[in-house]
Protein backbone atom coordinates (compact mmCIF):
# COMPACT_ATOMS: atom_id res chain seq x y z
CA UNK A 1 0.00 0.00 0.00
CA UNK A 2 1.25 3.40 -0.93
CA UNK A 3 0.55 5.91 1.85
CA UNK A 4 1.14 9.64 1.82
CA UNK A 5 1.89 9.65 5.51
CA UNK A 6 5.05 8.24 6.89
CA UNK A 7 5.20 6.46 10.17
CA UNK A 8 6.31 8.44 13.20
CA UNK A 9 9.52 7.49 14.86
CA UNK A 10 9.55 6.46 18.50
CA UNK A 11 10.92 9.88 19.59
CA UNK A 12 8.26 11.72 17.61
CA UNK A 13 5.53 9.58 19.18
CA UNK A 14 6.78 10.43 22.68
CA UNK A 15 6.98 14.11 21.84
CA UNK A 16 3.44 14.06 20.47
CA UNK A 17 2.20 12.22 23.57
CA UNK A 18 3.88 14.67 25.97
CA UNK A 19 2.64 17.69 23.99
CA UNK A 20 -0.93 16.30 23.94
CA UNK A 21 -0.85 15.54 27.68
CA UNK A 22 0.48 19.02 28.47
CA UNK A 23 -2.17 20.68 26.28
CA UNK A 24 -4.95 18.63 27.87
CA UNK A 25 -3.64 19.45 31.37
CA UNK A 26 -3.51 23.17 30.60
CA UNK A 27 -7.08 23.16 29.26
CA UNK A 28 -8.46 21.18 32.24
CA UNK A 29 -6.59 23.22 34.87
CA UNK A 30 -7.54 26.48 33.15
CA UNK A 31 -11.22 25.54 33.13
CA UNK A 32 -11.03 24.48 36.80
CA UNK A 33 -9.34 27.76 37.77
CA UNK A 34 -11.90 29.81 35.83
CA UNK A 35 -14.77 27.97 37.54
CA UNK A 36 -13.17 28.50 40.96
CA UNK A 37 -12.70 32.21 40.28
CA UNK A 38 -16.29 32.66 39.15
CA UNK A 39 -17.94 30.71 41.98
CA UNK A 40 -15.55 31.52 44.86
CA UNK A 41 -17.46 34.59 46.13
CA UNK A 42 -20.62 32.49 46.42
CA UNK A 43 -19.07 29.40 48.03
CA UNK A 44 -17.05 30.91 50.86
CA UNK A 45 -18.89 31.21 54.12
CA UNK A 46 -17.15 32.33 57.29
CA UNK A 47 -17.27 29.65 59.92
CA UNK A 48 -16.45 29.26 63.57
CA UNK A 49 -14.32 31.99 65.07
CA UNK A 50 -14.45 34.24 61.99
CA UNK A 51 -18.27 34.17 61.99
CA UNK A 52 -18.28 35.23 65.66
CA UNK A 53 -15.91 38.11 64.92
CA UNK A 54 -18.16 39.34 62.10
CA UNK A 55 -21.34 39.25 64.20
CA UNK A 56 -22.24 42.94 64.74
CA UNK A 57 -24.55 42.27 67.68
CA UNK A 58 -21.75 40.52 69.55
CA UNK A 59 -19.38 43.43 68.91
CA UNK A 60 -21.94 45.98 70.11
CA UNK A 61 -22.65 43.94 73.23
CA UNK A 62 -18.91 43.74 73.94
CA UNK A 63 -18.60 47.52 73.55
CA UNK A 64 -21.52 48.06 75.95
CA UNK A 65 -19.79 45.93 78.61
CA UNK A 66 -16.24 47.22 78.07
CA UNK A 67 -14.55 50.36 79.42
CA UNK A 68 -11.07 50.45 77.90
CA UNK A 69 -9.96 53.78 79.41
CA UNK A 70 -11.57 53.14 82.84
CA UNK A 71 -13.34 56.52 82.92
CA UNK A 72 -16.78 55.21 83.85
CA UNK A 73 -18.28 55.33 80.34
CA UNK A 74 -18.69 52.20 78.24
CA UNK A 75 -16.81 52.09 74.95
CA UNK A 76 -20.17 52.00 73.15
CA UNK A 77 -21.30 55.25 74.82
CA UNK A 78 -17.95 56.89 74.11
CA UNK A 79 -18.02 55.95 70.42
CA UNK A 80 -21.69 56.27 69.51
CA UNK A 81 -23.29 58.59 72.07
CA UNK A 82 -20.72 61.16 73.21
CA UNK A 83 -18.17 60.92 70.34
CA UNK A 84 -15.26 60.75 72.77
CA UNK A 85 -12.20 58.51 72.71
CA UNK A 86 -12.64 55.08 74.31
CA UNK A 87 -8.85 54.99 74.85
CA UNK A 88 -8.40 58.32 76.70
CA UNK A 89 -10.11 58.89 80.06
CA UNK A 90 -10.05 62.64 79.31
CA UNK A 91 -10.68 63.17 75.59
CA UNK A 92 -10.16 66.96 75.67
CA UNK A 93 -7.11 66.79 78.00
CA UNK A 94 -8.42 69.38 80.46
CA UNK A 95 -7.83 67.24 83.55
CA UNK A 96 -11.48 66.26 84.08
CA UNK A 97 -12.58 62.77 83.04
CA UNK A 98 -15.17 62.40 80.30
CA UNK A 99 -17.74 60.87 82.67
CA UNK A 100 -17.34 63.72 85.20
CA UNK A 101 -17.82 66.32 82.44
CA UNK A 102 -20.93 64.54 81.15
CA UNK A 103 -22.39 64.31 84.68
CA UNK A 104 -21.75 68.05 85.10
CA UNK A 105 -23.52 68.76 81.79
CA UNK A 106 -20.34 69.95 80.06
CA UNK A 107 -18.89 68.96 76.69
CA UNK A 108 -16.24 66.22 77.16
CA UNK A 109 -14.68 67.18 73.81
CA UNK A 110 -14.11 70.86 74.67
CA UNK A 111 -11.65 71.99 77.37
CA UNK A 112 -13.23 74.20 80.02
CA UNK A 113 -12.88 77.90 79.26
CA UNK A 114 -12.47 77.48 75.49
CA UNK A 115 -14.96 78.18 72.72
CA UNK A 116 -14.76 75.02 70.62
CA UNK A 117 -17.56 76.08 68.32
CA UNK A 118 -15.87 79.12 66.82
CA UNK A 119 -16.18 79.28 63.05
CA UNK A 120 -13.17 80.57 61.12
CA UNK A 121 -13.51 84.00 59.59
CA UNK A 122 -14.65 85.72 62.76
CA UNK A 123 -18.23 84.39 62.69
CA UNK A 124 -19.45 82.75 65.89
CA UNK A 125 -21.98 79.94 66.01
CA UNK A 126 -24.66 82.33 67.29
CA UNK A 127 -24.16 84.73 64.37
CA UNK A 128 -24.56 82.01 61.76
CA UNK A 129 -28.24 81.61 62.61
CA UNK A 130 -29.02 85.32 62.31
CA UNK A 131 -31.05 86.48 59.33
CA UNK A 132 -29.49 88.72 56.74
CA UNK A 133 -31.42 91.92 56.08
CA UNK A 134 -31.63 92.52 52.34
CA UNK A 135 -33.11 95.56 50.70
CA UNK A 136 -35.95 95.08 48.22
CA UNK A 137 -33.49 95.95 45.44
CA UNK A 138 -31.08 93.20 46.56
CA UNK A 139 -33.89 90.65 46.84
CA UNK A 140 -35.09 91.45 43.31
CA UNK A 141 -31.57 91.15 41.91
CA UNK A 142 -31.04 87.80 43.66
CA UNK A 143 -34.30 86.45 42.24
CA UNK A 144 -33.33 87.51 38.73
CA UNK A 145 -29.96 85.75 39.09
CA UNK A 146 -31.68 82.37 39.48
CA UNK A 147 -31.47 80.02 36.48
CA UNK A 148 -34.52 80.23 34.23
CA UNK A 149 -35.39 76.56 34.92
CA UNK A 150 -35.63 77.35 38.62
CA UNK A 151 -37.68 80.48 37.92
CA UNK A 152 -40.11 78.39 35.84
CA UNK A 153 -40.43 75.86 38.69
CA UNK A 154 -41.13 78.63 41.19
CA UNK A 155 -43.80 80.12 38.94
CA UNK A 156 -45.40 76.69 38.44
CA UNK A 157 -45.55 76.26 42.22
CA UNK A 158 -47.10 79.73 42.48
CA UNK A 159 -49.92 78.64 40.16
CA UNK A 160 -48.86 79.94 36.75
CA UNK A 161 -50.07 77.47 34.07
CA UNK A 162 -47.32 75.39 32.46
CA UNK A 163 -48.62 76.20 28.96
CA UNK A 164 -48.12 79.90 29.61
CA UNK A 165 -44.54 79.34 30.80
CA UNK A 166 -43.71 77.17 27.79
CA UNK A 167 -44.70 79.99 25.44
CA UNK A 168 -42.25 82.44 27.04
CA UNK A 169 -38.60 82.61 26.02
CA UNK A 170 -35.97 82.94 28.75
CA UNK A 171 -35.61 86.68 28.06
CA UNK A 172 -39.38 87.24 28.16
CA UNK A 173 -39.59 85.28 31.40
CA UNK A 174 -36.89 87.40 33.07
CA UNK A 175 -38.54 90.59 31.80
CA UNK A 176 -41.93 89.48 33.13
CA UNK A 177 -40.46 88.65 36.55
CA UNK A 178 -38.61 91.98 36.59
CA UNK A 179 -41.91 93.79 35.93
CA UNK A 180 -43.68 91.84 38.67
CA UNK A 181 -40.90 92.61 41.14
CA UNK A 182 -40.92 96.30 40.29
CA UNK A 183 -44.71 96.45 40.74
CA UNK A 184 -44.58 94.58 44.06
CA UNK A 185 -41.64 96.37 45.66
CA UNK A 186 -41.62 99.64 43.80
CA UNK A 187 -37.96 99.09 42.90
CA UNK A 188 -36.82 98.21 39.42
CA UNK A 189 -34.21 95.44 39.34
CA UNK A 190 -30.91 96.49 37.88
CA UNK A 191 -31.29 100.11 39.02
CA UNK A 192 -28.36 101.36 41.00
CA UNK A 193 -28.94 102.20 44.61
CA UNK A 194 -28.04 105.70 45.75
CA UNK A 195 -28.05 104.77 49.44
CA UNK A 196 -24.64 104.32 51.03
Amino acid sequence: MNSQYRKLSKGEKWSLFILSAATLSIVVLGAWQMRSTIFAPFERQPSGELREQLDPTKNIEELRNQDTDQDGLSDFDELYVHATSPYLPDSDSDGITDSAEIEAGKDPNCPEGQDCYFVQGGTTAEEIGEEVDLTEQEKAELILQLPTEQLRELLLEAGVPGETLEQLSDEELKEMIGNILSEESGVSPGATSTQE
